[in-house]
């Protein structure tokens, strides 16, 4: 192998590994963005769990209002009877 063969090859490789250096730069970045968009997925997440719960318990409260307001109905049928 000659000198100008040995550049030409080194040149090569070096071309290479800046395009896996450019490669591994770009797929950190993308990593980064997909960690932060989990992040911001889990809060929202952990956010809707939070007025599901509430929803739960405004839904137990309002049934249990719901059947104390049907017995007075009835204890009111009864009593214009």
């Amino acid at each position: 192998m000659n000198q100008q063969s040995f550049l030409r090859l080194m040149a090569e490789v070096r071309d290479e590994k800046n395009r896996i250096l450019l490669e591994n730069e770009r797929l950190a970045n993308e990593i980064s963005l997909l960690q932060s968009q989990m992040t911001d997925s889990n809060s929202k997440l952990l956010m809707f769990q939070i007025v599901l719960d509430e929803l739960a318990i405004t839904k137990s409260e309002l049934e249990k209002k719901k059947s104390a307001i049907t017995d007075i109905t009835e204890i009111n049928l009864h009593l214009t009877r």
